[in-house]
């Protein structure tokens, strides 16, 4: 026999035991990757043997991750009737002193439930204040102990109203949403608010109107008729003399002229 045929048969009897080395190097090799993955996301709940399903769920995660949820949520929220709005604002945890009892409108409230992942992923942070701030309308500004030289792990917020009223309710509700978006170890030394106006072309007018108040009587006259002086009629004064009106005195000789004079 030639020595071609030998190197076929030898061959042909290792091929199986080869075969078998690079499956073992295979299913060992797909072990560490799945392991290695595992490791890196521990939110996966595919079975830890199936290989497929890991990739699966990593290009999953790969995927949806780029979606913009508050944009999602904008499309959404805008088209739900206002009786829905508690419900999901349960969903999203933003009921009571996290933002909803300061709502004032279906508006805010609508705002509030959109931001509220933003708000969420950023709790405990001065930028999470300062968008809580923004999402009501409210000017704010935060200052840390360090900044103002108080206690330690202290800060003092300054927040101007602008076009706004001011109740003492709304101070506590302001104070509950403060306390309920700042970390743990932080404490309020401070709040100071401020209030002003921004109207534009504003004109001021006032009137004041003063005067006296009149009394106006009707007119009186009482006629003295003297028999001994028949030539002459006189009028005398008016029963009221705190008015202080004049004498009138009628000469009979000049009545066809109607002369009065006032004495």
């Amino acid at each position: 026999m030639s020595s071609g045929f030998w190197q076929e048969c030898s061959e042909a009897k290792l091929a199986p035991a080869s075969n078998l080395t690079k499956q073992g190097n295979s299913l060992e090799l797909q072990s560490g990757v799945q392991r290695l993955r595992t490791a890196n996301n521990p939110r996966s709940l595919a079975p830890i043997d199936d290989i497929n399903l890991k990739i699966f769920d990593e290009i999953c995660e790969e995927r949806f991750s780029k979606l913009e949820l508050d944009v999602i949520l904008v499309s959404i929220i805008d088209n739900l009737p206002p009786d829905a709005l508690p419900h999901l604002a349960e969903q999203y945890h933003v009921t009571g002193n996290e933002g909803w009892l300061q709502c004032r409108n279906d508006e805010e409230k609508r705002d509030l439930i959109k931001r509220s992942i933003e708000v969420h992923r950023y709790k405990g942070t001065k930028y999470a204040l300062l968008r809580i701030f923004e999402m009501f309308g409210l000017e704010g500004n935060i200052k840390e102990w360090f900044e103002t030289g108080g206690e330690p792990f202290t800060f003092s917020v300054d927040i101007n109203f602008v076009s706004k009223g001011l109740d003492f309710d709304l101070i506590e509700r302001l104070e509950d949403l403060i306390n309920e978006y700042k970390n743990v170890r932080s404490h309020l030394a401070s709040l100071s608010i401020g209030m002003s106006s921004e109207l534009k072309n504003y004109k001021h007018k006032m009137a004041s109107i003063t005067g006296e108040c009149t009394t106006i009587y009707p007119f009186q006259k009482s006629l003295i008729w003297d028999e001994s002086n028949w030539d002459e009629c006189y009028w005398s004064k008016p029963v009221d003399e705190t008015r202080n009106l004049p004498v009138c005195t009628w000469d009979k000789s000049e009545f066809d002229e109607s002369v009065w004079s006032f004495g």
